[in-house]
């Protein structure tokens, strides 16, 4: 019973829609190095961050331990946990979007990889995920070269299972997929112009 509620609250928290709480003039727009969170988002970003990883914690150490109980397969139990994890990146999509952007799911999909990767993973994919995204300007060639980065590694490296490889580069893979599904752009909050800067 108790991981059952460890999932539970895990999911809860994987499925909160933070940004929903954003401030009435924020708007998406295309990738800008420039455009950091402040104020309100940057709250957002860090409450986003810091649920994601606790929900991703809890719903794996529920999922696994829903296996143990009822003698699932390791690997079966690994994708149930992958998919909670996407339907939880599925609401954060649905949460914040516009004719032309999706937002960018950038902290729900590190807090996410902070549990699930193992740091010889995790960092070189955040690495070059970053570097992409800035040489591309574009949040889905960050997402796809951290996605190709994780499978490569997580086989050369055979830390953790190779379930665990194939969720991490299906969720880092998923928001930039979604978005050329949808005709759109990964998109962030737009730079806001204040009053006397439209004057000049």
């Amino acid at each position: 019973m108790l991981s059952l509620l460890w999932s539970v609250l895990g999911m809860g928290l994987l499925a909160l829609p933070v940004w929903f709480f954003r401030e009435h003039h924020a708007r998406l727009a295309g990738y800008d190095q420039r455009t950091w969170p402040t104020g309100r988002h940057r709250f957002l970003a860090i409450a986003d961050l810091a649920r994601s990883a606790a929900g991703a914690y809890l719903v794996m150490k529920g999922v696994l331990g829903l296996a143990a109980e009822w003698e699932i397969r390791w690997w079966v139990a690994e994708g149930a946990f992958g998919l909670l994890l996407l339907i939880g990146l599925a609401i954060q999509l649905a949460t914040w979007h516009d004719e032309d952007h999706l937002q960018a799911p950038v902290f729900y999909i590190t807090g996410c990889l902070l549990i699930l990767l193992h740091p010889l993973v995790l960092f070189p994919a955040l690495l070059l995920g970053i570097g992409s995204a800035m040489a591309s300007r574009a949040w889905s060639g960050g997402f796809l070269a951290g996605a190709v980065t994780i499978g490569g590694l997580a086989f050369l490296f055979r830390q953790q299972t190779w379930s665990i490889g194939v969720v991490g580069a299906v969720l880092c893979a998923c928001p930039a997929l979604l978005a050329m599904m949808s005709g759109r752009h990964l998109g962030w909050l737009r730079k806001r112009v204040e009053p006397q800067d439209r004057l000049r």
